[in-house]
């Protein structure tokens, strides 16, 4: 059934950049944050609409999170494609190809699978919608030099609560996808004919 086939490379495909993106985010995190912060590069950044420029720590982080953040804005629109073409390759797995299934489309395992692919999704949404947001209405005030100090210092918080907030749902959304990687086997493959199991 080259139909099946062809489904299932696209599943595969749209599966494996996602999942490869998000460690490739970690890792690009990692470098750029660990390079700009070495006590051994100097920056001087001017930012627009600051009284006076950035040094230091606070360029290093500016630059840092700049780099990060805008890697972070790309990567939320893949993900969002890849989601499309998984669950649309789901869905076709689970009506035109369901006799392929090793598992009922129903049954605990692909229920799991299908699961596990679903909550990254709602997470890519979640940060859309709330953390980013609330990291870039507290970045200008966290690093401008010009800032009151108490208002400095609640947006220092109020950014670190959501810069953790999305290292955490990043995190849980990598592993939930090796996970959906991993389930794959026990969900697919079965020889035509054969009975579906639960």
């Amino acid at each position: 059934m080259n139909g099946h086939r062809i489904n299932q490379a696209l599943y595969q495909l749209f599966l494996g950049v996602w999942f490869g993106a998000m460690v490739m985010l970690v890792l690009a995190a990692t470098a750029a944050f660990g390079f700009v912060r070495d006590p051994q590069t100097t920056l001087l950044v001017q930012v627009e609409g600051f009284g006076a420029p950035l040094t230091g720590s606070a360029a290093r982080g500016w630059v840092a999170g700049g780099i990060v953040g805008a890697a972070l804005r790309r990567l939320e629109i893949l993900q969002l494609i890849c989601f499309a073409g998984v669950a649309a390759a789901t869905v076709l797995q689970c009506t035109l190809f369901r006799a392929r299934l090793a598992a009922r489309p129903a049954s605990k395992r692909n229920g799991l699978r299908i699961f596990l692919l679903v909550v990254p999704a709602a997470i890519v949404l979640f940060n859309l919608a709330v953390v980013a947001p609330g990291i870039d209405a507290n970045r200008s005030m966290k690093y401008d030099p010009a800032a009151e100090a108490s208002r400095a210092q609640a947006a220092d918080e109020a950014f670190a609560f959501y810069h953790g907030l999305s290292t955490k749902t990043y995190g849980v959304s990598t592993l939930m996808l090796l996970g959906a990687v991993v389930l794959g086997p026990w969900c697919f493959h079965r020889e035509e004919g054969a009975a579906g199991r639960g």
